[in-house]
Order: C-alpha cells, then structure tokens, then sequence
C-alpha cells in the first residue's frame, strides 16, 4: 500500500535484511513510505528508495516481526 492510501499487486524479485525489490505495475516516489504484506511474512512498512523499469525497491523501516522473519528466511 503506498502513501496515497493505493493499493497494488507486486512481485518480489529480491530480498535482503535491509530491504526489497519489487516488480510493480503502480510506484510512489523515492521517500515515500510504503507497507507491505508479504505472503507468509506478514507486513513490513518501508521506504521507496529508487525505481526502476517494472518495479522500485523499499528499504525497510524499523524493527517488526516480520521483517524479523524476512531477514531470518533470506540470509
């Protein structure tokens, strides 16, 4: 879900303890904060940090269980 209260379906192509990738048909700007639900991670809020064709990638934002659980399942 982004900023705007707009919700849209992605894909993620990459994972790492700090952050996602993903492919989107709909972005927000660099900055923008974003929350995430992951299929069996749960939600993850983050920051848009840049876009790229197809998709933009999300620093994660704070501490959570899930990104917790995200970071444990890719490392």
């Amino acid at each position: 879900m982004l900023a705007s209260r707009r919700e849209c379906a992605c894909t993620v192509i990459d994972v790492s303890s700090a952050g996602l990738a993903l492919l989107a048909k709909d972005s927000g700007a660099a900055g923008e904060s974003v929350v995430l639900y992951v299929d069996g991670i749960g939600r993850i809020q983050g920051e848009i940090v840049r876009q790229f064709e197809g998709g933009f990638a999300v620093r994660v934002v704070g501490t959570s269980r899930a990104a917790d659980a995200l970071a444990q399942r890719f490392a």
